[in-house]
């Protein structure tokens, strides 16, 4: 066939690379077990995009440890132990830095 003259997809189809059935069970079982641990944050998602780039956390699973440190600092400094706000913006700095500095 000569390159030159074939078409997109012929040109596609030639290029394909062709993976071994190990290595399509393989990455089946790893598509399985990474699909275990997604979850669907629905209308939140962009929020939670923006808060990554933000705060400039590299991986979703930083996002989340962040966003639980939060919430378990602010319920450790109440005596109830519950949620309380007005202390976020005290502890905003401090979260800050625990995390860069965790980070580095």
């Amino acid at each position: 066939m000569d390159i030159s003259r074939s078409t997109d997809r012929e040109r596609w189809q030639i290029k394909k690379r062709k993976i071994s059935e190990k290595q399509n069970i393989k990455k089946k079982v790893y598509d399985q077990a990474r699909g275990r641990t997604r979850i669907n944050i629905g209308a939140a998602f962009q929020r939670w995009r923006e808060l990554k780039e933000r705060e400039d956390l590299e991986a979703d699973a930083e996002v989340a440890l962040f966003l639980l440190d939060i919430r378990s600092f602010l319920t450790a400094s109440t005596p109830s132990g519950k949620l309380s706000t007005g202390h976020e913006h005290d502890c905003w700095d401090l979260l800050m830095f625990r995390h860069k500095s965790a980070r580095h």
